[in-house]
């Protein structure tokens, strides 16, 4: 990109030699030739009366000559800066016409520039909207790292903060930006901004602001600070499903279940949920009534949603499954119910091989290990069995289970069980080729 600005003089020079006028012919008997040479080279300034002179010279020399001539004295005298911002409103408006055109300007230095150009001039307004152009073209192809790099130069180049709608748009693309990579302590941050700046100008931005600030608190674990401000949410706008989702799920975290269950159940009515959507909702109802002991209530709605889990596939419920096993297992077993407790852990194991999740493994067994001996030779059988394929998985289990359980299969009252795990850790490391453990 050749950026050329030109001062009057420069540009008298251009015109005379574009037309083949001689210096001593444009000098007339108003200025000195000398004088002339200094203006075109800079040493001198063109001041508007000599402009205007030495313009009627070279009209007239072209009316001599039969040349056209499209000169306006406007022109020769426009100041570099004027200069700058018409060359910058043209490179913006190309840009703006096609957007595809920002990384070739990019990869081709046209961009870098034009920024120099206008921080020469000191033409922030360009400046801002320039960048905003480049943060947009990014952030619509989903890179949202380098929309963050461009949006953030655009803002800087805003002095008026309070009362410009352009760096309201700006603060929101910055916080959509964090929010889909979940930079989410920024996104309030940008939000603060946001909401302070608004009132002093409307923004069609403003629904998709509080989405994004309330999944953020969310996210962050501030279930008050989330639910405050649905509140506020619902005086100016209708609750989507999302947003009633959240609210339920934080009255649970703050321990309001009754709200919780209430918001959960209506939610449960409305006859344009997804499938994920209703998956989703019975978990969390179910979490709800098993940290409220509704042991009757949760298993009911638990098997009514595990078919509807098998038949949607494209989402994994493995941790939601893991964590409910384990509410039952629990539960059960305070109720000394300890076989009924046994079949949901080994349910929660299952789960945790598919996931090869060694995370929740040891918190699991550490329950298990209180009522396993009071459960029933066939249960504490398919228990151990499904322990020998934990072992030859690549699952990490700490060894004093290990050998909690193998005494448990060694003193037990009726026929050893320590066959089970021997055979089972023999048939997984066949397939597995790996090394038979000793003990």
């Amino acid at each position: 990109m050749d950026i050329k600005i030109l001062s009057p003089g420069e540009k008298l020079k251009v015109l005379r030699q574009q037309y083949k006028i001689k210096q001593s012919e444009l000098c007339g008997t108003y200025i000195t030739r000398n004088m002339l040479s200094m203006i075109e080279t800079n040493k001198t300034a063109l001041n508007p009366s000599t402009a205007q002179v030495l313009f009627e010279n070279m009209r007239e020399l072209c009316k001599a000559k039969g040349l056209p001539f499209n000169t306006t004295l406007e022109y020769l005298l426009e100041s570099p800066t004027i200069q700058a911002q018409s060359i910058a409103s043209t490179f913006i408006s190309n840009l703006i016409s096609h957007p595809e055109l920002i990384k070739t300007s990019l990869h081709n230095n046209d961009f870098f520039q034009m920024s120099l150009l206008l921080e020469k001039y000191n033409l922030n307004q360009e400046r801002t909207i320039l960048f905003e152009i480049a943060g947009t073209f990014f952030e619509s192809q989903h890179l949202y790292r380098e929309a963050l790099t461009y949006f953030l130069v655009s803002l800087e180049c805003i002095n008026q903060k309070d009362a410009d709608p352009k760096y309201i748009d700006i603060t929101y693309h910055l916080m959509h930006c964090h929010y889909y990579l979940n930079q989410f302590k920024d996104v309030l941050d940008y939000s603060y901004l946001f909401l302070h700046y608004q009132p002093h100008c409307s923004s069609c931005y403003t629904e998709q602001v509080y989405n994004y600030t309330i999944h953020s608190y969310y996210k962050l674990l501030k279930y008050a600070e989330a639910l405050d401000l649905i509140s506020i949410y619902r005086e100016h706008f209708t609750l989507t499903t999302e947003l009633k989702f959240i609210k339920a799920h934080c009255l649970r975290k703050l321990n309001r279940p009754k709200e919780a269950i209430s918001l959960y159940d209506s939610l449960l009515k409305q006859h344009d949920l997804a499938l994920e959507e209703e998956i989703k909702i019975n978990l969390h109802l179910i979490h709800t009534h098993l940290e409220c002991s509704n042991l009757l209530q949760a298993n009911k709605l638990f098997e009514k949603v595990l078919p509807l889990i098998h038949i949607y596939k494209k989402v994994s419920y493995g941790d939601d499954l893991i964590e409910i096993y384990g509410y039952l297992a629990s539960i059960y077993a305070t109720q000394k119910e300890f076989d009924i407790a046994l079949k949901y852990t080994c349910l929660a194991l299952n789960q945790i091989l598919l996931k090869l999740d060694s995370s929740r493994i040891n918190t699991i067994l550490d329950q298990t290990l209180t009522y396993i001996s009071s459960c029933s030779i066939s249960s504490q059988a398919e228990f151990i069995k499904l322990y020998g394929k934990i072992l030859c998985s690549p699952l990490t289990v700490d060894a004093s289970y290990t050998l909690n359980i193998l005494i448990l299969s060694y003193y037990s009252d009726t026929p050893n069980l320590m066959p089970y795990i021997v055979s089972s850790i023999e048939a997984n490391n066949t397939l597995n080729k790996k090394k038979i453990p000793t003990y």
